[in-house]
């Protein structure tokens, strides 16, 4: 059987988990979506999906032109609560921002 992707699309935890729970109370997972769906109810802080939305959407609506999707997942899912965490998480994607721009991204994910 060949699978073709039609889409790649970035998603948080809180939204994957929204997902397969919506997608098991019509039918039954597959072994890797159980897994994935253990391991999510394991780890997840479990944030309202309206109260991830908006962070997402304030995060977007700051505008920065290198904070890209998959950055704003990734803030999303891990929370950072101080300046070096955010600085460390995004050294990864080889992206840096302006102390005061990581100031309103802080900001933003309280």
């Amino acid at each position: 059987m060949e699978i073709t992707v039609l889409e790649e699309k970035q998603v948080n935890r809180a939204e994957l988990k929204d997902k397969l729970d919506d997608i098991k109370k019509d039918q039954e997972l597959g072994f890797r979506s159980n897994k994935t769906l253990e391991y999510l109810n394991t780890i997840q802080k479990h944030k309202p999906i309206k109260h991830v939305a908006s962070i997402k959407e304030k995060l977007s609506a700051l505008g920065f032109a290198r904070l890209k999707d998959k950055h704003v997942e990734k803030l999303i899912d891990l929370m950072p609560t101080d300046v070096e965490s955010v600085k460390v998480i995004l050294s990864g994607e080889a992206l840096t921002l302006k102390q005061e721009e990581i100031e309103k991204v802080i900001e933003c994910l309280k």
